[in-house]
């Protein structure tokens, strides 16, 4: 089973700015989702909360399409809306609805003040919870014309791993141009992706997905470093459903998320190691401009020099004592984690890491559920990157937790930023930060 430190931990990373100041908006798009459907059911939610205490009207839709939903919330009132199990619901596609142009898949968000919307998918049998993830949805600034893809590098281990990436046009006569695709791969369903360089054109609303399933060797990585470039804003999304880093036929999971364009991204991250072992515990860094420079843990050293659309990847080996690691470029570059929730194998998630800046929210309010999905409990945990100096204060149901300045982690490198895990939370919380 998983636990929600997966996949709460990098959605809460206060004060690590553009994750959580992003995630509060009066918009959100979701693409639509592809994997190879194993024989349990995916039950599929949106979760809307706001920090307001009036009353906020909002809708959630298929971009272009039918009404699935409207009504109030507030900050006392949070909402969980099931969008339907497996292929039945307007997220998921199958492999005849890879390649093509869709008109009715995808989520659309609107509301009157701003919000926290987030999609959660949980993967059961008859008798426990098997797979889950959580996509942290980032509103207007998730929006872009310029993409790199990311995700991990899906080991052959079964007949279920996959990975994917799917975008959404948010404007009429959307050009997109998709390159940097190795000749080697091969990607699934009728007329795929093929060659050095595609191209489609989407109208409002409309989707296309991709997806590699990983039967070769190519496959295993092929979906990173893609460069995906429109004329005019799209949304994208990307990650593997199933996958792991490991070739164990049972240590596999959902990982997805929603990555910003390339002009939102910075040059120095911070992360916090989850609980898996250190082959598990994986980062993984696409470069976006040549002669991309990556050094760790403040070290003048040179870690390794990447160029346009190559990734590198660096083992759990690498976090600090205290559990936290420290990456910095002389450019902008994408950083994911593949990070656990326990020391299982299978429990790994994907999670795009936001850059560290002065720029960044001093409260969320609220986060609802935090140890659940639907009906699934899990043990919720939070984990915090916040300024050495700033107080942090962690509402959670009856009870206060209170991080002094100068308490949890130093991080290696920089005494600007300390990390705090909390664990054992349940319900909804509510963070502030005297920064």
């Amino acid at each position: 089973m998983n636990s929600l430190l997966k996949v709460i931990a990098i959605v809460l990373s206060l004060l690590s700015t553009l994750e959580l100041s992003a995630q509060l908006d009066t918009i959100h798009w979701l693409p639509p989702v592809h994997g190879r459907l194993a024989p349990w059911t995916f039950d599929n939610y949106i979760y809307v909360s706001t920090p307001s205490i009036n009353p906020v009207q909002y809708t959630i839709k298929v971009p272009g399409g039918i009404t699935l939903d409207s009504g109030v919330v507030s900050n006392s009132n949070p909402i969980k809306y099931f969008l339907g199990a497996n292929l039945n619901n307007p997220i998921f596609t199958d492999t005849t609805q890879l390649n093509v142009i869709l008109q009715n898949k995808g989520i659309l968000f609107s509301s009157t003040a701003p919000c926290y919307v987030s999609y959660r998918c949980n993967a059961y049998d008859s008798s426990q919870s098997l797979q889950a993830t959580i996509v942290s949805l980032k509103g207007n600034i998730a929006l872009g014309k310029n993409f790199r893809i990311g995700g991990i590098k899906n080991l052959i281990g079964g007949i279920y791993r996959s990975s994917f990436f799917s975008m959404t046009a948010t404007e009429d006569s959307t050009v997109i141009s998709i390159d940097n695709i190795s000749p080697s791969v091969v990607f699934e369903g009728s007329n795929p992706l093929s060659g050095s360089n595609s191209t489609i054109l989407l109208n409002y609303g409309e989707s296309v997905v991709y997806s590699l399933y990983t039967n070769s060797a190519a496959n295993e990585d092929g979906i990173l470093g893609i460069n995906v470039q429109s004329n005019k804003d799209i949304a994208l999304l990307n990650g593997f459903f199933l996958g792991n880093i490991g070739t164990s036929l049972n240590s596999q999971d959902i990982g997805i998320d929603q990555p910003v364009p390339t002009s939102e991204l910075g040059n120095k991250y911070i992360l916090i190691k989850g609980d898996g072992s250190n082959q598990y515990e994986q980062v993984i860094l696409v470069a976006h401009e040549n002669q991309t420079q990556i050094f760790v843990n403040g070290s003048n050293t040179l870690d390794t020099t990447l160029n346009d659309g190559e990734y590198y990847l660096i083992d759990g080996s690498r976090f600090s004592t205290n559990g936290n690691l420290l990456i910095e470029s002389n450019k902008t570059f994408y950083c994911y984690q593949h990070l656990l929730g326990s020391s299982t194998a299978s429990n790994g998630d994907l999670n795009f890491i936001p850059p560290i800046s002065c720029g960044m929210p001093t409260e969320i309010d609220n986060l609802p559920s935090v140890d659940s999905i639907g009906n699934t409990q899990f043990s919720g945990s939070v984990s915090i990157i916040g300024r050495t100096q700033d107080t942090i204060k962690i509402f959670n149901q009856t009870n206060t937790i209170l991080l002094n300045p100068g308490s949890g982690n130093s991080v290696t490198g920089t005494v600007d930023w300390r990390t705090h895990t909390i664990t054992g939370l349940s319900g909804s919380l509510q963070i502030e930060s005297s920064g």
